[in-house]
């Protein structure tokens, strides 16, 4: 290509050169102050090279460069400043950095071998539970990027939807069944099993997702023609997509299956359906009707009786086992949580406003801040998760009625009373004057204010 053309001998000697054990990295100079900075990124395995210039590219020239062992950023020094800066690829496309799991005195180590202290792992920990809280939930895309592992049809589970058998379905040409369903949890689903016994059969089979509730025209996710099969009586004939569908909880999809028989023959059918049913791997389905049904089949009766699903895996990379965390996992509220979401606040506080703060967990202010913003916004979310935002009129409604107790009440007011304290402290007039001010750590004690305001509103929605 045109940019490994670029690294030759001769151009090589005039770059200044920087690398670890997978790539080399080049930087060109500059030959006037109108030409863009640029740098030459070349992989050791492959020796493939990819030119970077544009105009967010940091101009490296006349600086020290060197990419860290462990924790894969690039640091840099300035002769002429005396600055050493470092540059964390990742962390561009984050609005702030700073505090999170990217920031340099959060993150840990790559290397398996690495020692870090309590507080630095705590700390680490803590940003990460932060993140997940805050972050929005996954939308199908993002879960599509990953590379997900292969499975065959003896590794999916069976839900049937169905407790009886009822009697002859028949079939016309225009006929289609259809269901809506919803699982509680991110599922792969590989197909479904339908009813036969008295013939052979064709079937149309696919499955789209609706999002919400209400039944719109859908984006199909998965399709296919099955024909002649056939199965015993009261047995059910799994029909497998080419690739499983990916399934996000509580989202809603319509199963739809277009059946024929050559012969004309009808087939079996269930009864006495539910609509909610528990499955393997503690997944559930609700089930409703579907308008694109023409047949018959509903709830309570018809086809289409079995979910055949399983949990995503993606793929191991460098030996590390990646596992989806669904939104449950950093969002589970508890009496306990919360309490402990508060001792960490009060805490945190308490070191960050005091002048003679000394302890044998952390030194740096900006570190106690960090836990009391934390700490304050998975109390916004935590609130928010068990009594629902502010603004709804059916809070019941908005949040699951096992979490709207009067344990959870009191802490929720045990909040409000720290929060008291926290915004009539002497400390906390410094928000006034903290945009004017030059110092760190009442730039930190704003900050901190600022956020237990908000959560002082969700504390009195609650």
């Amino acid at each position: 290509s045109i940019v490994e053309m670029l690294v030759s001998e001769a151009n090589v000697s005039s770059c200044q050169v920087f690398a670890n054990s997978k790539v080399i990295g080049l930087v060109p100079p500059q030959k006037d102050h109108q030409q863009k900075p640029s740098i030459i990124m070349i992989c050791q395995d492959t020796l493939k090279a990819k030119r970077f210039e544009d105009e967010f590219q940091q101009d490296f020239s006349g600086c020290g460069l060197c990419i860290d062992p462990e924790y894969n950023i690039v640091w840099s020094f300035s002769p002429s400043s005396h600055q050493v800066s470092c540059f964390n690829r990742v962390a561009v496309d984050v609005d702030d950095p700073t505090g999170t799991i990217l920031s340099p005195s959060i993150c840990l180590p790559r290397s398996k071998d690495a020692s870090v202290m309590r507080s630095h792992m705590a700390l680490n920990l803590l940003s990460c539970l932060s993140t997940l809280a805050s972050s929005p939930p996954l939308t199908l895309d993002t879960l599509a990027k990953g590379k997900m592992k292969r499975f065959g049809k003896e590794d999916y589970h069976s839900a049937i939807r169905f407790t009886a058998h009822g009697g002859g379905w028949g079939y016309s040409a225009s006929s289609v069944e259809a269901i809506r369903f919803s699982p509680s949890g991110d599922i792969l689903l590989g197909g479904f099993g339908l009813y036969g016994g008295r013939g052979t059969y064709n079937a149309d089979v696919k499955v789209y997702e609706m999002g919400s509730s209400d039944e719109t025209e859908g984006t199909l996710l998965a399709s296919v023609l099955e024909s002649g099969y056939t199965c015993e009586k009261q047995q059910t004939y799994r029909i497998f997509f080419e690739k499983p569908a990916l399934l996000l909880a509580d989202k809603w999809y319509v199963a739809y299956a277009a059946i024929s028989s050559p012969s004309g023959v009808s087939s079996d059918a269930g009864s006495s359906g539910q609509n909610e049913i528990q499955g393997p791997e503690k997944i559930t389905f609700k089930i409703k009707s579907s308008k694109r049904s023409n047949n018959g089949t509903d709830v309570g009766s018809g086809q289409i009786p079995e979910f055949l699903y399983r949990l995503p895996e993606f793929e191991e990379e460098e030996g590390c086992k990646t596992q989806l965390l669904d939104r449950d996992f950093s969002t589970s509220v508890s009496q306990s949580g919360l309490s402990a979401v508060l001792h960490l606040l009060n805490w945190s506080w308490n070191h960050l406003t005091s002048s003679s703060s000394s302890s044998s967990y952390t030194e740096d202010p900006q570190h106690f801040a960090f836990i009391a913003k934390a700490s304050l916004g998975l109390l916004s979310t935590y609130i928010q998760e068990a009594f629902g935002p502010i603004g709804s009129n059916h809070r019941k409604a908005a949040a699951p009625t096992n979490l709207d107790t009067p344990e959870l009440a009191q802490v929720v007011y045990e909040a409000r009373c720290l929060l008291t304290l926290i915004l009539s402290s002497r400390e906390s007039s410094v928000v006034h004057v903290a945009s004017n001010s030059n110092r760190e750590e009442t730039r930190d004690i704003a900050a901190v204010v600022e956020c237990c305001r908000e959560v002082f509103k969700l504390c009195f929605h609650a």
